[in-house]
């Protein structure tokens, strides 16, 4: 993201006192991609995996105005199907509950 572009900037001597900016960045994102984990379920937190790949794909193919051929067109069928189906929540979806792993301790009446 930004903090790649500023540490890429830092090492062609663009910038170079942006070092800490850009290691507070990638911290930034890291923080922010853990509390979103803890959000979501694993499912829908790895459909970006696959629908990220098609935006960029599909980026691709308008900038550079070029044919699409058979096997590229199931690729992105294949990346479209995967973020839907990672999208979609199950029936039931199953969520970590801290309290289910502590001992219980039984009452004497």
């Amino acid at each position: 993201g930004l903090g790649a572009a500023i540490n890429l900037l830092t090492h062609t001597g663009g910038w170079t006192a942006l070092d800490g900016i850009a290691a507070g960045l990638d911290a930034l994102q890291a923080l922010l991609s853990v509390i979103a984990i803890g959000r979501l379920s694993a499912p829908r937190w790895s459909a970006q995996f696959a629908l990220i790949p098609f935006i960029v794909l599909i980026q691709g193919i308008a900038l550079m105005g070029a044919r699409v051929p058979a096997r590229m067109l199931v690729g992105l069928l294949l990346l479209v199907f995967a973020g839907i189906a990672l999208l979609i929540p199950p029936a039931e979806e199953p969520r970590f509950d801290l309290t289910a792993s502590t001992p219980h301790t039984p009452r004497t009446d």
